[in-house]
């Protein structure tokens, strides 16, 4: 259970081909006067770095903050579907809690693959495409834990297709 207190959660909708809307939801630590101008740049950062992934339409984005409404056109790339999505790892960076979301309607062409075959997603290093490296700067800059607001770091990326 997340401790007692205030979260400050941003939520993320993407649009697939279908018209159907599915979306995941990270954490941010608290707003203040002196933190806001650096928080919106994250959050936009983190935005674009979201749209770049995928191949949806990123749909609505919403902060404790405002409310954006983006866009309601459904993507015509028939590829852009919800059940085609990047299953994101990752942990607080002090007590090592595990968390996790999907990034529906994935651009299947921005990840490199770990050798072997599978589904798991290089996340890290050279072998990262800049889409997914860039995704990965801009989410630990900006996430934070939900059950005690600690910093975060992804450890583990997985892309799924199915139908949904």
């Amino acid at each position: 259970m997340p401790a007692l207190g205030t979260r400050h959660p941003a939520d993320y909708q993407l649009l697939d081909a279908t018209g159907q809307r599915k979306g995941f939801q990270i954490f941010y630590g608290p707003v203040t006067a002196l933190t806001i101008a650096g928080l919106l740049t994250e959050l936009g950062t983190l935005t674009g770095t979201v749209d770049d992934l995928t191949i949806g339409t990123l749909a609505k984005s919403q902060f404790t903050i405002d409310e954006n409404i983006i866009s309601n056109t459904v993507p015509s790339d028939q590829a852009a579907q919800i059940g085609s999505n990047l299953l994101v790892m990752y942990q607080d960076a002090t007590t090592e809690q595990p968390y996790s979301f999907n990034i529906p309607t994935i651009d299947y062409s921005k990840l490199n693959f770990v050798d072997g075959g599978g589904n798991a997603v290089i996340f890290a290093g050279a072998g990262a495409s800049a889409e997914v490296a860039a995704f990965v700067t801009a989410f630990e800059a900006v996430a934070k834990a939900p059950a005690t607001g600690n910093a975060v770091h992804i450890t583990g990326m997985k892309y799924n297709s199915k139908r949904e």
